[in-house]
């Protein structure tokens, strides 16, 4: 039995050596593979080029609102009820552009008493001129007094004064009336209207 023993034992033994032997050959021919695959040459085709130092675009997207760079608030100097709007919201106008027109018809009819007031001023003033003429040839001829030649001569200076201060009447109107067509100040855009057509504009009131 002792030496049965020790047959099985060595016979383990050998079959434990052989496995040993098998494992370090396949490593042993695993590596080997490995450093010959490493060894070979391979041809590698590329397309060089020359580096070169270049800006690259960034965009940034991001939301905001637009705000001008200068805002006009339109308004008129006269009171009177809006006429025409010439313009509508949106729309672009260059300086000098008709905005708004406010109604005229009090200051026409202003006019037309001014222009009236100047003729009569006028008649006035020639009818004094006249009377000086002849005082003054009836002072030379001694047949008046420098006192009433000085009263003839003062009433024809009234008459002139009376005529210039109707002739300022007159600009006066005139002036108002460039008023009531206002103007584009600046070029830009009509953002907003504040009024319509037969609304009632009042001085410093905004209108657009």
């Amino acid at each position: 039995m002792a030496f049965v023993n020790n047959s099985r034992s060595q016979a383990l033994l050998l079959v434990l050596a052989l496995s040993v032997l098998a494992m370090v050959t396949t490593l042993a021919g695993c590596g080997s593979d490995a450093e010959t695959q490493e060894a070979r040459a391979k041809d590698v085709r590329c397309t060089t080029g020359t580096a070169e130092l270049t800006q690259v675009p960034r965009y940034v997207t991001a939301t905001g609102s637009l705000q001008a760079d200068k805002s006009v608030m339109v308004s008129t100097r006269m009171m009177g009820w809006v006429k025409k709007i010439h313009v509508e919201e949106g729309q672009a106008v260059q300086k000098g552009d008709p905005l708004l027109s406010i109604d005229d018809t009090d200051l026409l009819a202003k006019k037309a008493q001014a222009m009236a007031g100047i003729a009569e001023a006028e008649a006035v003033l020639a009818n004094a001129e006249r009377m000086a003429g002849r005082f003054e040839r009836l002072y030379a001829e001694k047949s008046v007094s420098k006192a009433q030649l000085d009263d003839v001569l003062t009433g024809r200076d009234r008459a002139a004064a009376g005529v210039k201060m109707a002739k300022a009447g007159l600009k006066e109107v005139n002036v108002h009336l460039s008023y009531l067509d206002i103007l584009a100040p600046s070029d830009g855009v009509v953002a907003r209207k504040m009024v319509e057509e037969g609304d009632m504009a009042n001085p410093g009131m905004p209108l657009l």
